[in-house]
């Protein structure tokens, strides 16, 4: 297993991969609260503090529960109607900023795609629902898949089928359905173990309050972080509690900016610039004259080395010899010595 993408292409200067900078989505999800006005400034504030993409959730309740359910009456007020749906990719296309959804039927599948939506995210809650499954293996380019209340098992079913259907453009979201989770319940660990096992792009659904877990989780190799965000966290409604708003959600973009720059393997040249100035030089106690057989104990080691020789590469040399001679408090350089 693990014939999947290693780079993933999301729009024309968009990637997702190891070389690329991590995807992060603002996951506006239900935090409009049904108010298009409010969906549309969730869009604004995601540009303005340089998200890589916003994400909505499109569904019907009817298709989620049944109409005796109480949670009917809650998801059918913060439904999304089609109309809403068409102004909310349109004002994201004006932005430039990436919009796409987690769908939740055959039916939003179809929809969606007729409005050009290639994009889609399957959450943890219908990681067996395989007819949608299916019907969006044919229909994406690229597929978000939540893996919260999931046994490793079933990740590994699940995974079997998009490699027999030979689709290729998935990543896995590590997640852990609790809202909040505690610390106790995030096991970061585990997400690392989804990444090498099954040899696919791996990120992280957050749903802690604070940052910290999604930074954290750069470090086990997250490449996609995903979470809430809401502009108020005082409005009604059982996400925004737990989501960021917009101050929090900068923050939490530059931070990981921050993050992806201290990881790369170059030395940093400001560092060997100060070297030169923090670490100690070999300066002559007293003179020393042309031939004369050189050893540590006729140097003060002060600081700066400035250009002089480092003392180790001195240290290597065989029988070193004054090529000259060097006078009391002159600092030893490469070219004193034969």
């Amino acid at each position: 297993m693990g014939n999947f993408s290693k780079i993933i292409k999301i729009a024309e200067d968009i990637f997702i991969g190891n070389d690329f900078p991590t995807f992060i989505i603002a996951e506006a999800g239900i935090n409009h609260n049904g108010d298009l006005s409010l969906a549309l400034k969730l869009i604004d504030e995601a540009k303005r503090c340089k998200a890589s993409a916003v994400k909505f959730q499109y569904f019907k309740a009817e298709k989620l529960y049944k109409i005796s359910d109480p949670m009917f009456n809650f998801f059918k007020k913060v439904e999304l109607k089609e109309k809403d749906v068409i102004s909310l990719i349109e004002h994201a296309r004006d932005l430039k900023i990436e919009c796409f959804f987690s769908v939740f039927d055959l039916e939003g599948i179809r929809f969606l795609s007729e409005l050009g939506v290639k994009i889609f995210k399957i959450a943890s809650s219908d990681l067996t629902f395989l007819p949608l499954i299916f019907k969006l293996i044919k229909k994406a380019k690229v597929i978000f898949l939540s893996t919260g209340m999931s046994e490793f098992v079933e990740i590994e079913e699940i995974l079997r089928i998009f490699e027999r259907e030979n689709f290729k453009n998935l990543i896995l979201l590590y997640c852990v359905s609790l809202y909040p989770p505690e610390p106790k319940d995030i096991n970061l660990n585990f997400l690392e173990i989804l990444r090498k096992k099954f040899n696919v792009i791996c990120g992280f659904s957050d749903h802690y309050p604070e940052n910290i877990f999604s930074l954290a989780s750069i470090l086990k190799g997250a490449k996609v972080i995903e979470k809430h965000f809401t502009l108020d966290k005082n409005l009604e409604g059982p996400d925004h509690k737990i989501s960021a708003d917009p101050k929090q959600f900068k923050k939490l973009i530059e931070d990981i900016r921050k993050i992806e720059i201290a990881l790369k393997e170059k030395k940093s040249e400001r560092e060997n610039k100060l070297k030169r100035y923090a670490r100690r030089g070999m300066y002559a106690k007293e003179d020393i004259s042309e031939g004369e057989i050189l050893s540590l104990n006729k140097f003060d080691f002060l600081r700066p080395q400035l250009d002089g020789i480092d003392p180790l590469e001195f240290f290597k040399m065989k029988n070193p010899k004054a090529k000259k001679c060097i006078r009391k408090g002159s600092l030893l350089k490469k070219e004193d010595i034969k």
